[in-house]
């Protein structure tokens, strides 16, 4: 009897099919990220615009999104959790229509505004869907999963990229015009994500009545409350540098999306694997030991890149220090879904996501401000920024040490 490939992934893993149906859902958004985070970027930098603007756009996109993230979490828990990703992938499609029509900055800003309700809509639901869905013992196991066909998707995309250089090269197309055929396909895929949606069922009990009091996570609000300390230090401290590397890349060494594009694929790859170790990690170390190392060793990664004057050697320590920064991603969404009560899971999301995306949202235009007279100035600042937050992790959540690694093992 011939199995499907749905039921073969669920056996392997052991992971519910309305997983494997999200997994499908949000590798669309990522094997569309690349054309945010590289194409993007090379496409405003010929247009004219200066770092600082294109700063600019990424704040209104990243304010707009800790404005409604945290009342999309709070609703989320009230409402049901499908509709808003319905709305995120609508949201999305519009974003990259207007990247594909429109020049002018208004227009961009615009987009921008969108493509913040976007991640809104999405982010706040997407690890509470999945905790939804999932036993406590395989939540490391689900995200782990899910980081793994992300990253796999996020590398197809960024490989996707030497399209727009493809299209130049082989058919005539004007640079604008080869990026702006790849604002088109991610319009066309984000509206097409819905179809893998569609089938997901919604496994909560809705609420009734609300106040105001619901706002606040109260049984777990020591967690949150921990938690967001250290996401608002790495959300401020990575908006100097993380969302402009492309354009730095361009800047410093001249590499367009012929290079990049190859560049992210690789780096994701290298992260999707790395991140199926997690279980394996949370049993060697646990789970807060396994963030705070790989972490501190990503910061001391980051602060040498700068100083590297081949732009191979540079790229080589752009993976490995991507990969350790992110790998333990899953370890701690897993950590912070096992300390909250189902029913807080959606507000205390939206709050330690807004704690990382409001500073998030302030440093990149001061990071572009630095970088046009600095090149290299933002990779210490962000760098001061993690050694302090790292460590605070680590005291913050020692107390938790047995307790997560024994309830978040796969």
């Amino acid at each position: 009897m011939r199995i499907s490939f749905l039921a073969k992934v669920k056996k392997y893993f052991g992971l519910p099919r309305g997983v494997l149906l999200f997994a499908l859902y949000s590798s669309i958004g990522s094997f569309t990220g690349p054309i945010w985070w590289i194409t993007a970027q090379l496409y405003l930098n010929e247009l004219g615009y200066s770092p600082e603007e294109i700063g600019y756009l990424v704040f209104v996109m990243s304010i707009t999104y800790s404005v409604f993230a945290f009342v999309i979490g709070f609703l989320a828990d009230i409402l049901g959790r499908k509709k808003f990703l319905v709305l995120s992938s609508l949201f999305g499609t519009a974003s990259a229509l207007i990247y594909f029509w429109y020049v002018d900055y208004a227009m961009l800003m615009l987009s921008a505004l969108l493509g913040g309700l976007s991640g809104a809509f999405y982010s706040p639901v997407y690890a509470v869907y999945v905790a939804d869905l999932t036993p406590e013992e395989k939540r490391t196991m689900a995200y782990s999963f899910l980081s793994f066909t992300g990253n796999l998707a996020f590398a197809l995309g960024s490989l996707f990229t030497v399209t727009s250089y493809l299209l130049r090269e082989w058919y005539g197309f004007s640079m604008l015009d080869s990026y702006r055929v790849l604002f088109l396909v991610s319009a066309i895929l984000m509206l097409a994500s819905l179809a893998f949606i569609a089938p997901l069922k919604e496994r909560f009990e809705k609420r009734r009545k609300v106040s105001l009091q619901d706002l606040v996570p109260r049984k777990s609000a020591a967690v949150v409350a921990k938690f967001s300390i250290y996401a608002a230090l790495i959300g401020f401290g990575a908006g100097f540098i993380i969302p402009l590397f492309s354009l730095w890349f361009k800047k410093r060494f001249g590499l367009g999306e012929e290079a990049l594009g190859p560049l992210m694929m690789i780096s994701s790859i290298v992260l999707g694997v790395s991140s199926l170790i997690n279980p394996l990690l949370v049993r060697k170390l646990g789970a807060v030991k396994s963030v705070v190392s790989t972490q501190l060793i990503s910061v001391a990664v980051l602060v040498s890149i700068p100083l590297i004057p081949n732009p191979v050697v540079v790229m080589v320590l752009y993976v490995i220090r991507s990969t350790l920064m992110n790998v333990t991603g899953p370890i701690q969404t897993a950590l912070i879904m096992n300390l909250v009560p189902p029913e807080e899971r959606g507000k205390t999301q939206s709050i330690t996501a807004v704690a990382w995306s409001i500073p998030n949202s302030i440093s990149p235009a001061w990071g572009g401000a630095i970088m046009e007279r600095d090149l290299n100035l933002p990779f210490f600042i962000c760098g001061f920024f993690y050694s302090v937050a790292i460590p605070l992790f680590y005291f913050l959540f020692k107390a938790h040490e047995e307790e997560a690694s024994l309830r978040a093992l796969a």
